[in-house]
């Protein structure tokens, strides 16, 4: 695997992601709507 935060953020922060589904607890998904918010990236919460 590697450390989550650190891919986290570079998904966040590069301009060529445009979508990010994950799986995770409501706490994830606050900090990466907040990340995606940034640079206007689609969320989406895999069940």
């Amino acid at each position: 695997m590697g450390d989550a935060p650190k891919i986290g953020n570079s998904l966040l922060e590069s301009p060529q992601v445009r979508k990010i589904t994950f799986t995770g607890s409501t706490d994830t998904g606050k900090k990466l709507m907040a990340g995606a918010a940034e640079t206007v990236k689609k969320t989406w919460k895999w069940q």
